[in-house]
């Protein structure tokens, strides 16, 4: 079975990105399409919510190995 993205949509105003992910079985014609949505936040959304629900953030990290939020792909906060 392989697995295929057929289509993305990103909205905007309500920060979802949408994508239909296609699985297509070899030696067949036969697919399945699997509807994938995914709520995206920015820094200062996220660290809104974790405040809010009374969290305190001790540090933040921009991917795995430490670096800084600013310079990296992902958002890691590191709570207490």
């Amino acid at each position: 079975m392989r697995r295929y993205q057929r289509r993305a949509h990103i909205d905007l105003e309500r920060q979802v990105l949408s994508v239909d992910l296609i699985y297509r079985i070899d030696g067949t014609a036969d697919e399945i399409v699997e509807p994938l949505s995914l709520s995206y936040f920015y820094e200062d959304q996220m660290r809104s919510l974790l405040q809010a629900k009374g969290f305190c953030i001790t540090d933040q990290f921009g991917y795995f190995d430490e670096r800084p939020i600013a310079d990296g792909p992902e958002m890691i906060f590191v709570c207490r």
